[in-house]
This record gives structure tokens, C-alpha cells and sequence, in this order.
């Protein structure tokens, strides 16, 4: 049939092995691809959980003082539930830069 050097087959050999290790590479990364965005637990870490949050955990946020984060309980106890960080610019004693320095040390779940 067809007849091949030494060289030739040695290539054609490494042409099939590298196919192969593209078509792994390619399954694997379809298939492990939603990891990747499991990733963004850490997006919140060091961060506190505005709804979970007690008297003391808010006041240990720079910025936060003790009047302030007895309004925000009473905010959160009122609605019963903050839904968004946006809600709290409505609160007495948080203007908007302390706002935006709360905003980087808190999250929503």
C-alpha cells in the first residue's frame, strides 16, 4: 500500500500524538469550564455580611460608629432584609463618602 521512511512515519506519529492531546485539552476545558466561576467565592472575602452582621461586626467598620450602626440594625430589623447596598444611602449619618467606604468593607448575600 503506501510505504513510508523512518523519517515520515516519525512525523506522521507526532502529527496523531498532537491531535490527540488537542482533542484532551479541548474536552477538558469544555468540560471543566464552570469552575472558573466558582472562583468568585473569594470576591467577598475579609467583606461582612450586611444582613448577618451584629452590633459589634458594624462598628468595626472604619467609618462606623456606634449611632450609625444601631440604625443600620434598625434599617435591617424594619425591612427585614437589605436587598441591595444602596438602600443604606438612605439612612441619617451616611453621606456619600462614608457610603463609598462602607460599600468597599460590606456585601450583600
Amino acid at each position: 500500500m503506501f510505504v513510508f521512511t523512518s523519517q515520515e512515519r516519525k512525523a506522521i506519529l507526532f502529527l496523531l500524538c498532537m491531535s490527540l492531546l488537542g482533542i484532551g485539552i479541548n474536552f477538558l476545558s469544555k468540560r471543566y469550564a464552570p469552575v472558573r466561576a466558582f472562583a468568585c467565592i473569594s470576591c467577598n472575602a475579609g467583606k461582612i455580611d450586611i444582613n448577618r452582621a451584629d452590633k459589634a461586626a458594624l462598628k468595626s467598620i472604619p467609618g462606623i460608629g456606634d449611632k450609625l450602626a444601631q440604625r443600620i440594625i434598625e434599617y435591617r430589623l424594619e425591612k427585614s432584609r437589605i436587598n441591595d447596598l444602596q438602600e443604606l444611602s438612605r439612612l441619617k449619618g451616611l453621606n456619600r463618602s462614608r457610603f463609598e467606604r462602607l460599600r468597599q468593607s460590606v456585601f450583600v448575600e
